[in-house]
């Protein structure tokens, strides 16, 4: 008697066998297609993000039997170009009041009216 063992991962079953590598057409040796979910468990956004960023016209995908699929080198392109620079600059300063008054009966109005620390009475 044999047993079979099947294991699960966190994310969709990928098969290997998928390829978007019609005969004669050299453009996408290899490539892997991906459905919405498997795009979206691979950044961590909804599949409602992604189809929004597909919409967009940040992600390219393709339409199969109206079907959205987006190929491997496609979405690595994709985050390659929403990386962020790494700015060491110090945060932005609070913006100041635009000096208009206070609504009456706010605590900025009582604090606006009062005297200042320190003054001598």
């Amino acid at each position: 008697m044999s047993t079979s063992c099947t294991t699960w991962t966190s994310g969709p079953p990928v098969r290997d066998s998928v390829a978007a590598t019609p005969a004669g057409h050299d453009d996408a040796p290899g490539a892997r297609l991906l459905t919405i979910k498997q795009v979206a468990g691979g950044c961590q956004l909804s599949e409602k993000a992604v189809r929004r960023a597909i919409s967009d016209g940040e992600l390219v995908a393709v339409k199969l039997r109206s079907r959205l699929r987006v190929t491997s080198e496609d979405f690595e392109a994709w985050i390659r170009a929403q990386r962020q620079p790494h700015s060491r600059a110090t945060p932005a300063a609070p913006t100041p009041w635009l000096g208009r008054p206070a609504a009456a009966g706010t605590f900025r109005a009582l604090a606006q009216s009062a005297p200042e620390h320190g003054a001598s009475r």
